[in-house]
């Protein structure tokens, strides 16, 4: 256990988690661990593992922090945009653009078939997006030096739907 404690075995804990036990408490709960599953095969407990994160609804996001751009008064921009803190992460995954607070608090949502366009330069990236409450489409836009990265994993994520509809689409 002291070696444990010694190489900061809360190094290797998830960030939220680190401070919910001493590191002496989970040198402890990991030694207790060990024994039952250093028989297991490598291969299986990888299974298991990914079998358990995959359930997690943040399982496979790509994180971006970054700023809003306020709108002009005159432009229409829905409210749920519209009240979002200056601060925010922006999360990609296979369901769309998640939009959270700083203290990982979800705040709104868009699937990718309300992400019209999008694109950006070195210090911003813009969406053209639909809301079921406006009646036009609307620009979203943020700050950030990750544009090209953000375009990048909204194709991939674009392309991978079209694939499986198509895939779907060839089985019918």
């Amino acid at each position: 256990m002291d070696d444990l404690v010694t190489a900061n075995v809360q190094d290797f804990i998830v960030p939220g988690w680190r401070d919910k036990k001493s590191p002496e408490n989970w040198a402890k709960l990991i030694l207790q661990t060990r024994d039952s599953l250093v028989s297991s095969d490598p291969e299986d407990l990888q299974d298991q593992f990914l079998q358990i994160v995959q359930e997690s609804p943040l399982y496979g996001t790509h994180w971006f922090y970054v700023y809003k751009v306020d709108t002009p008064p005159s432009v229409a921009v829905p409210p749920s945009v519209k009240g979002l803190p200056r601060e925010i992460m922006l999360g990609f995954n296979a369901e769309g653009m998640h939009v959270y607070s700083l203290s990982h608090q979800l705040l709104v949502s868009f699937p990718y078939a309300d992400i019209y366009r999008w694109g950006g330069s070195s210090s911003q990236f813009s969406l053209i997006m639909a809301d079921p409450n406006m009646p036009e489409s609307f620009e979203f836009v943020i700050i950030t030096g990750q544009a090209a990265d953000m375009a990048a994993i909204i194709l991939d994520h674009i392309r991978a739907i079209m694939s499986e509809q198509e895939a779907a689409e060839g089985e019918a």
